[in-house]
């Protein structure tokens, strides 16, 4: 893609910054250790900027870079990254001056950290169906119920969450809970196979009272933060897929030149070049979509990024470990965990399959 002078200084930028902060702390994330030094230097150094009003220049392209090269490197870390961005992103957008004025600074530069919970144990996915209740009695919401799946659960200082916010139709509104509140309780008890380290857990709410100044945007139209949000997850998500193509795509060719059988480097056998061909193909075809949907207002194009990007980066995997053969199942080798990580983002940052209705319904 065609870089503006900005956008070639912030790649360089980025790929200093992993090679400085992230690269000496990759074994740590992959043990699962939560990485909070690097994202406080992400902070620091203003990566957090590029999604914020008023902080940053709100590039999605920019922001589609940043994400690529962290998850080139750590696709943890990526992921991290594009969930913090995306709530930091709905409270300068649905929040109130007195919000901003409170918690984006913070979370700009990284001392505070943020998510996003909606996903529970019953309604899974499907924010509509979310059963955590927010009743109001006077100036007072109490709010009761668990979140479950969620980023950051372990180690979050703000948590923006939906609840169920009237007992006689299906409306919700949006509250800003913090770690410390009393009544918020959590738990890191979940483990994937993919993406160690990003804090995967629960967090539970019993009788925590909160005020009126805690709610995000206005009462009863909390399922708008599911569109507020919907192009920094998905074009997020799509940049971690393609940061984890890349580098398959990079070992991989690496392997085919270097591997020799009866003297001959597997790059020179044709089913080896087709697959390769095919792995390129994903990547470049990826990139360029993501660029269009960054450039773009049209949502559609940021759905089907994600979509695309996440299934191809499954594709390239599955992929890369039979052109390594053996090898590539061997823990060491690393390919396994590109797997793990491949297939977990399909399934966050807006499951795909519920991607498929919204796209549908934005046609």
């Amino acid at each position: 893609m065609c870089l503006s002078e900005e956008q070639q200084i912030l790649r360089t930028s980025i790929k200093d910054f992993v090679k400085r902060y992230v690269v000496p702390k990759l074994n740590e994330i992959k043990n699962g250790k939560f990485p909070r030094d690097v994202l406080r230097e992400l902070g620091k150094n203003g990566f957090f900027n590029v999604m914020i009003p008023g902080f940053g220049v709100q590039d999605s392209y920019s922001y589609s870079l940043i994400v690529e090269e962290l998850a080139s490197a750590s696709p943890s870390l990526a992921w991290l990254y594009v969930t913090h961005v995306a709530a930091a992103y709905a409270l300068s957008r649905m929040g109130s001056e007195d919000q901003r004025s409170q918690y984006i600074e913070k979370m700009a530069d990284g001392r505070l950290l943020s998510t996003i919970a909606i996903t529970e144990p019953v309604s899974g996915a499907t924010a509509a169906a979310v059963q955590t209740k927010a009743e109001l009695t006077g100036q007072t919401w109490t709010i009761n119920g668990s979140k479950t799946f969620i980023t950051m659960a372990s180690d979050a200082d703000i948590f923006i969450i939906m609840a169920r916010s009237s007992s006689e139709k299906p409306v919700f509104t949006d509250f800003i809970l913090r770690s410390d509140d009393r009544g918020v309780s959590r738990s890191a008890s979940l483990k994937g196979s993919g993406m160690p380290g990003i804090g995967w857990g629960e967090l539970f709410f019993e009788n925590v009272e909160t005020g009126q100044d805690r709610v995000l945007g206005n009462r009863d139209e909390g399922i708008k933060i599911i569109p507020t949000i919907a192009k920094v997850f998905t074009i997020g998500a799509a940049s971690i897929s393609l940061g984890i193509m890349d580098m398959l795509n990079e070992n991989v060719l690496e392997h085919i030149k270097e591997r020799k059988i009866n003297g001959s480097s597997l790059s020179s056998f044709q089913i080896v070049q087709d697959r390769y061909l095919h792995m390129y193909t994903n990547d470049q075809a990826a990139s360029a979509l993501i660029y269009r949907a960054a450039i773009n207002d049209d949502i559609k194009l940021a759905y089907a990024a994600k979509v695309f990007a996440t299934e191809k980066a499954i594709e390239n995997a599955v992929a890369a470990s039979r052109l390594f053969g053996a090898n590539g199942y061997e823990s060491s080798v690393g390919i396994t965990s590109y797997i793990d990580d491949a297939l977990a983002v399909p399934l966050h940052f807006i499951n795909n399959d519920v991607l498929t209705g919204l796209f549908m319904n934005s046609v």
